[in-house]
């Protein structure tokens, strides 16, 4: 099979390797669709500390969704269409082994490449469920690359179901950063349910956005029964035009672009002085989190969700101090 394998930094090679076999309790999977995460850019750049290359084959792939070609378990079948963690995380490769229990069946007709998103989709769920249920009159959110773009729609959509119940009126900011990509996290414990209606409002299909970011919001995905929360005003902050354009389509009432405006003093205004109760990192950068802590009020909350590029930065400890911050 073939298989892409970063042999230095900054240069990946496609070449002829043994397709794995797979062992009981595992299934062989022919890759469809393989999405880059933010965490598999140091791997790339050569950034990361703890593995060197060159890399093994389809390494650090782990966002994939594809058909079972083999199975060695009773849960799955040839021909089952899936999501699924490589073992190893060596998908970005022809075929891939992984374990029956990182492994989920796509249900009839919602078998698309979109599906891939479900997995990023699923550190967002639960890192959302780790946010506070204090009521909020503002929030933000760093970076508007995909994974910031999920977290509006959850913040927008699903907070807003909650505003509904309680009578209240919250406001939320997303904020981006220089450089394109975004972070993500390890798999949360949380099902990702398949989409069941098409998202209200149509987006530009021009592809700078993700298939499933255009077709389906966090309620198709059954998520409207929501955390006790509301965000009435999600305001986007991110340095490129095209991020903050599909923002908006996704749910964000307000966007600052952060390469012509100051990100702080345009929050201030817009806030008139209030600041955000709620600060999501989905960037991953050392500036990109100081930022955070300038747009999160005195006694708010900092969410870190962006992949750190290094494994140390500096960390203005003193703000955080004298503000009451939770992070």
């Amino acid at each position: 099979m073939k298989a892409a394998i970063i042999v230095a930094p900054r240069k990946i090679e496609i070449r002829e390797v043994e397709t794995p076999k797979p062992v009981d309790g595992q299934v062989l999977i022919r890759t469809r669709c393989a999405a880059i995460c933010g965490s598999d850019h140091p791997f790339f750049q050569g950034i990361q500390t703890y593995r060197k290359p060159p890399l093994p084959p389809g390494h650090p792939g782990h966002e994939t969704m594809g058909v079972v070609a083999e199975s060695r378990t009773p849960d799955f079948s040839p021909g089952d269409a899936v999501i699924a963690i490589p073992k190893g995380d060596c998908g970005f490769a022809e075929y891939f082994v992984a374990d029956a229990a990182r492994a989920c069946r796509l249900p009839p007709g919602h078998d698309g490449d979109e599906m891939v998103v479900a997995q990023p989709l699923a550190t967002v769920v639960r890192a959302f469920r780790r946010l506070a249920h204090a009521p909020r009159n503002t929030a933000c959110v760093l970076g508007v690359g995909n994974m910031g773009l999920l977290w509006v729609q959850m913040l927008r959509h699903r907070m807003s179901e909650g505003a509904r119940e309680l009578g209240q009126s919250r406001t939320l900011i997303c904020s981006g950063s220089p450089h394109a990509s975004t972070g993500t996290s390890e798999l949360g414990q949380t099902e990702a349910r398949p989409p069941q209606a098409d998202c209200s409002g149509p987006l530009p299909s021009d592809g700078k956005s993700s298939p499933a970011l255009q077709r389906h919001s966090p309620t198709s995905w059954g998520l409207q029964d929501g955390i006790p929360g509301s965000a009435t005003r999600v305001i986007a902050i991110d340095l490129l035009a095209n991020r903050l354009a599909v923002a908006r389509q996704v749910g964000a009432t307000d966007t600052v672009d952060a390469s012509k405006q100051d990100p702080v003093a345009e929050v201030t205004k817009l806030t008139a002085d209030k600041m955000a109760d709620l600060v999501v990192e989905a960037v991953g950068f050392e500036e990109t989190l100081t930022t955070c802590l300038r747009l999160a009020r005195t006694g708010g909350e900092v969410f870190a969700f962006g992949v750190p590029r290094y494994p140390i930065y500096q960390f203005p400890m003193r703000e955080y101090f004298r503000r009451q911050l939770t992070m």
